[in-house]
């Protein structure tokens, strides 16, 4: 069994954010595994700028696999509700 996760989830260690504890809590939830970058750390930060430089709030989401953009809480939420996020999964493996 691959132990990669299939998310990659930015946050911000700094501030206590309701959406980040949304976002985690929705992919635990769905049993999908994610790793959670802090950009609190800068070389984490400068990382999510490269991948999203319109990036201005946490969480941001991506598909590990490719690298796909999945948005924030609310974009991840409306995904896993449509049961979007698996077709994205199977879109990107």
């Amino acid at each position: 069994m691959d132990d990669s996760p299939q998310f990659i989830v930015y946050t911000n260690s700094r501030i206590i954010c309701p959406y980040c504890v949304r976002a985690k809590a929705a992919l635990t939830e769905g049993s999908y595994t994610f790793e959670e970058r802090d950009i609190a750390n800068p070389v984490v930060k400068a990382e999510l700028l490269a991948r999203r430089p319109s990036a201005r709030t946490v969480p941001q989401i991506f598909v590990a696999a490719d690298g796909t953009h999945v948005g924030g809480c609310d974009e991840l939420v409306g995904l896993i509700k449509e049961d979007g996020l698996d077709l994205l999964l199977e879109m990107s493996a």
